[in-house]
């Protein structure tokens, strides 16, 4: 069936009409599967190379020379570089397809999600995958990683039934470009929303962490758009040989001697100078201010990426991914606030951004188990700064007591600002049994997502869902 492209490819052979699947995990290996050996994080492809993969596999395709001691088992000289021209071919994608990143600390999802509907909105063929899924087909999938692995990818792609002149708007994770998951594969431009201090359990350093956001320069062929405080943070570690390929993104207040694209916000209206456009006044989709600053990234890439005048698209019709800054009114003018904001620079942004819209403001929220304990008591000092009350319940705990992470969220002292409720549900029943006129819950911490891990065991919870139930 596919067997000529790996002869065109890999210079080998696979004499068979049935092969059907093509992967590089050996978990996903079925009959008559193509197994490409790759390095991995953990390890080569080679090492899961047993005597049960080597005789379910139709073929194994390895990078690495060491022997393994299977019929089918080929060394190919140079298979990343040869992998990608294979992996288009393969599942019938235009080398053509254009790729564009979003990476950052925060605001990754809602940017890249705003630029999908600006794309659409221009008649644009178009992919949006990220942390809450993938949009293929103009229909939602899952995934399991915010950034799909190169195969993963691929795989997603080829799903799309219409793929002439396509656009892939793509959330790129530091996880992923410090693995190089996604290989060879390169943007047409790319976008760093800003960066605070994140994934220190996987990282182990700061340095290491933006280090790895910068790896987007290398894998993108054109413009590298920096917004929020990217530029700033990041301009002392990036290479010299890569300045003519940045784009900043300034308030019109700020002086910098790079930037090209200029904002100003003027109650709710955002005025641009987009780059080669003439100066334009469009109303911002959002009241808060953090979502519109999302916006205007979003906004300041599909300028550049489409040339097209932001005048002519009804920006009313823009709006948040599911699980950010997601609005529940509530009886008596009370409101209630759903959002993912998971580390405490987006608990601070989302606060801050509404301080003097409520009255009174209640908070649940919890930490991750088992992860970056240096984020727990930061996190608890930035809700403390705005809230009237704290609830501090259960957030993926996984195989950590929740003692010992409210232990660390308060720095071992008690506070009469916060209640400590481990069972999430229960947690945010109370909160809402608190909230006063003019009054707000926020709901913190989980957004989108669908599920918990609490003691080892994955159960399924969604705040949203949970909160408009018991309303």
């Amino acid at each position: 069936m596919k067997k000529s492209i790996f002869l065109k490819f890999f210079g080998k052979e696979i004499k068979s009409s049935q092969i059907r699947h093509i992967c590089d995990n050996s978990k996903k290996i079925t009959p008559n599967s193509i197994f490409f050996a790759r390095q991995g994080v953990n390890g080569h492809g080679n090492d899961f190379v047993d005597h049960k993969v080597a005789n379910t596999a139709r073929a194994i395709l390895s990078s690495k020379k060491q022997k393994v001691h299977a019929k089918n088992f080929y060394y190919i000289k140079n298979l990343e570089i040869k992998l990608l021209g294979f992996l288009y071919e393969y599942w019938n994608i235009s080398i053509n397809t254009k790729f564009f990143g979003i990476t950052g600390t925060n605001g990754k999802t809602t940017t890249a999600f705003i630029l999908y509907q600006l794309l659409k909105s221009q008649g644009k063929n178009v992919i949006y995958i990220g942390t809450i899924g993938a949009i293929i087909n103009s229909r939602w999938h899952k995934v399991i990683n915010t950034t799909p692995g190169l195969f993963d990818l691929f795989e997603l792609l080829g799903k799309q039934k219409n793929k002439e002149d396509l656009y892939v708007v793509l959330e790129v994770s530091s996880h992923a470009l410090a693995q190089n998951r996604l290989g060879h594969l390169k943007f047409q431009e790319s976008l760093i929303t800003n960066i605070t201090s994140d994934h220190k359990d996987f990282h182990k350093t700061q340095a290491n962490y933006e280090l790895a956001k910068l790896k987007i320069l290398s894998a993108t062929k054109n413009k590298v758009f920096f917004a929020g405080n990217s530029y700033k943070k990041l301009s002392t570690r990036i290479p010299i040989t890569k300045i003519k390929s940045i784009v900043t993104i300034n308030q019109a207040t700020r002086a910098s001697t790079k930037s090209s694209i200029r904002f100003s916000l003027q109650k709710s209206n955002i005025l641009f100078k987009l780059g080669n456009q003439n100066h334009c006044i469009i109303k911002s989709p959002f009241n808060d201010k953090l979502n519109t600053l999302n916006f205007i990234a979003a906004a300041s890439l599909f300028s550049v990426i489409t040339d097209a005048s932001l005048n002519g698209i009804k920006i009313s019709n823009i709006k948040l991914p599911k699980g950010r800054f997601e609005l529940i009114p509530y009886k008596n003018k009370k409101t209630i606030i759903v959002d993912f904001a998971h580390d405490h620079h987006s608990i601070y942004k989302i606060l801050q951004a509404t301080e003097q819209q409520y009255q009174h403001k209640i908070i649940v929220f919890g930490c991750g188990g088992n992860r970056d304990k240096t984020k727990r008591p930061k996190m608890m000092k930035a809700a403390l700064k705005f809230a009237d009350e704290i609830i501090f319940t259960s957030d993926n705990s996984r195989n950590e007591s929740f003692e010992s992470i409210s232990r660390d969220a308060l720095s071992g002292k008690s506070n009469s600002k916060v209640t400590l409720i481990e069972e999430r549900g229960e947690a945010i029943k109370h909160g809402i049994a608190k909230i006063q006129k003019n009054g707000a819950l926020y709901v913190l911490g989980r957004g989108h997502e669908e599920t918990l891990e609490i003691a080892g065991k994955v159960i399924r919870f969604n705040d949203s869902k949970f909160i408009k139930e018991s309303i």
